[in-house]
């Protein structure tokens, strides 16, 4: 089974991430999965005319309960994720796509960056990035290395937590009809998922006020499709995933490619 160095990992986040590649590489926090199995400019699909709660709405983390339930009762779905980050007056996106197992948090991802192609499976507490796939060899990094972009396999984590939820108006994705509801997380237990290396994070921790803006979209049919995550009062630091969901329920399943 191949390994990583720090050394060796740092430059794996540099060459697969373009997005975070402009601060000195650290090793970023293996994900958090409280919640379930928990950020940039969103597609244009996402930033759609968003209009402000009435105030007589009343904040409430009950709808975000439910939703993230009934989404992990569907067992798996598709994604397609786009991270956005400005790192000391740096920009750079980098885009996903593959399978996420939601109630256990495994996924199968593959990245595109202006640097190339990597792949991550994340099954349990293991991570395997596979360099150009689909011919490269695999790593397996170390819990403590994981690449920025690792936790991103997990949209729904974190999403209970939220405890000021407001409905945020209705939204047409994909020519279904959906409800947004918006809060916020902690900075210090849920920024793993803005895709940012621990360096960045620091960065931005030390601006004072950091905190994640949490948008979630909602069907009628109660499943969530759609996740964005904002990095708000990071200073210099910016960063938003967007990550949707479809597909529910297909057949699959994701095994570890090497032992």
């Amino acid at each position: 089974m191949g390994s990583l160095s720090s050394i060796q990992c740092c430059g794996l986040a540099l060459a697969s991430l373009a997005a975070v590649s402009v601060v000195a590489c650290a090793p970023a926090p293996a994900p958090n999965e409280s919640g379930s199995p928990t950020s940039a400019a969103p597609s244009s699909s996402a930033t759609a005319s968003m209009p402000s709660a009435s105030p007589a709405m009343t904040p409430s983390a009950t709808p975000l309960t439910t939703a993230v339930s009934a989404t992990n009762a569907r067992g798996t779905a598709r994604l397609a994720i786009s991270v956005l980050s400005t790192v000391q007056g740096f920009s750079d996106e980098i885009e996903g796509e593959g399978l996420a197992i939601l109630g256990s948090g495994d996924a199968d991802l593959t990245w595109t960056s202006v640097v190339g192609q990597t792949r991550e499976i994340i099954t349990a507490d293991e991570l395997f990035v596979q360099l150009e796939p689909p011919t490269g060899p695999w790593l397996q990094i170390p819990a403590d290395e994981w690449t920025p972009t690792a936790s991103a396999g997990r949209p729904l984590r974190g999403i209970s937590d939220i405890a000021d939820a407001r409905p945020d108006g209705v939204e047409v994705l994909d020519g279904v009809e959906t409800t947004r509801y918006v809060g916020f997380l902690d900075f210090a237990n849920h920024a793993d998922g803005l895709g940012l290396n621990g360096q960045a994070l620091e960065l931005a921790e030390a601006a004072g006020s950091a905190r994640v803006e949490v948008t979630v979209w909602i069907d009628e049919r109660g499943l969530i499709v759609q996740v964005m995550r904002t990095l708000v009062g990071g200073g210099d630091i910016t960063a938003s995933t967007v990550a949707r969901l479809s597909e529910f329920g297909v057949s699959a399943t994701v095994t570890p490619p090497i032992e």
